[in-house]
């Protein structure tokens, strides 16, 4: 009778508790705090509520459903670090009307693309890339909505990470296929050689937890170090800021992978959201197409570390393997970025150098003026450090759409 009214209690408890995600201190175990937690009653012991833990190198953590009597207490215990609910995050894109992509020949000039005239035939500007250099032996981790492998656009180079949405790895949301395919593909993709790797989080209703992106990060984290190759990961997706998240990014970088963020498209400070303003991701805002004016709906700020194309951006349709689609967002510049680090990493460029290398390549002040400057934000587009009058050392010439 005793051990059925505590089972009762326990999931009154779940029930009426709320998602929390919990760190703990750089110093404590899973197994100092459920020692700790044995001190309690049955009923108020936090390890019973536990549905999940996180751990990849001093990064140790767990979620759960916990009501707030629970919350309270932890909020007090002194092997907890940080308590942050478990937020829902969202892919960071706008859709729009077809247009022909730029995004591509961007990083090779130093210019605006020039806005075809009413009647005018459409232009062409050509890619230039280093074919020699172009992300072999790079491993590009995609968190997002999943990616459809077979794509003929993605030559062969797709495959599965792991799924945690429980919908197995095809892309539903028609996002995580056409991030992939501006970091990758053949058509529209920066990087043309790289692997993509599928780490799938957002479901088809367009959610993932907090919870799971860290879930997403240990995973790749363990990949990364069980082999060879270089690592860059892509978060198209965003949520109000986080800390846990940012510290999980924090340790992925210094296990030796690049995190690339977009910065999302709320108008706002990226500083206020994660992983866009975490100092230790590479943030990405959205500039339109023709001008190179900051996008109406990007985020700005200091935290914007970089800006690329974000608008009638074209990329892979996983329904349909010849035409593609056309979307806008800072979903869409991050992996222009993301393609650039991959090049960079099969280069040899140390990871972390990548940074300062994008930076000393960039194209600086020729954003046109925006109060957004006023904000702390910098004047700055990715580049690939191969301009237009390099063409003759850099064949083959691939020509955007």
């Amino acid at each position: 009778m005793l051990l059925d009214l505590i089972l009762l209690l326990l999931i009154l408890q779940c029930c009426l508790g709320e998602p929390y995600l919990v760190s703990l201190k750089l110093e404590k175990t899973f197994e100092s705090f459920y020692a700790y937690d044995t001190k309690f009653p049955p009923t108020e012991r936090v390890r019973d509520l536990i549905t999940n833990t996180y751990s990849f190198d001093d990064f140790n953590a767990f979620s759960g459903n916990f009501p707030k009597n629970i919350i309270e207490r932890l909020e007090k215990c002194e092997f907890v670090a940080e308590i942050s609910p478990d937020a829902k995050f969202k892919v960071a894109v706008i859709k729009s009307q077809p247009n022909a992509p730029k995004h591509l020949a961007r990083v090779n000039r130093r210019t605006p693309m020039k806005k075809e005239k009413k009647g005018e035939k459409k232009k062409k500007y050509p890619y230039i890339y280093d074919s020699a250099f172009s992300g072999q032996n790079v491993n590009v981790y995609v968190i997002d909505s999943g990616i459809q492998h077979e794509h003929p656009e993605f030559t062969g180079r797709a495959r599965m990470g792991k799924d945690f949405t429980g919908e197995g790895g095809d892309d539903l949301l028609d996002h995580g296929s056409y991030v992939a395919g501006i970091i990758g593909s053949a058509t529209y993709g920066i990087s043309k050689s790289c692997n993509l790797i599928n780490v799938k989080v957002v479901d088809k209703n367009d959610q993932a937890d907090a919870s799971t992106i860290i879930a997403a990060i240990e995973f790749i984290v363990k990949h990364h170090k069980k082999g060879n190759n270089k690592g860059v990961v892509n978060l198209s997706i965003g949520v109000d800021a986080n800390r846990l998240i940012n510290r999980a990014v924090k340790v992925a970088k210094r296990m030796g992978l690049v995190v690339v963020a977009a910065a999302g498209n709320d108008n706002v400070d990226a500083c206020t959201k994660s992983p866009a303003g975490s100092p230790h991701a590479i943030t990405v805002g959205a500039i339109n197409d023709v001008d190179d004016s900051i996008a109406s709906f990007s985020n700005w700020g200091k935290c914007v570390d970089f800006f690329a194309i974000g608008t009638n951006v074209a990329s892979v349709n996983p329904k349909d393997d010849t035409t593609p689609e056309i979307k806008k967002g800072t979903s869409m510049s991050a992996p222009v970025v993301t393609g650039l680090v991959a090049n960079l990493l099969s280069k040899g460029i140390d990871p972390g150098s990548v940074k300062h290398h994008l930076l000393s390549i960039a194209i600086k002040g020729k954003i046109p003026d925006s109060r957004d400057f006023d904000k702390g934000t910098r004047n700055i587009i990715a580049h690939s450090g191969i301009f237009l009058n390099d063409l003759p050392k850099y064949i083959p010439v691939h020509p955007s759409l």
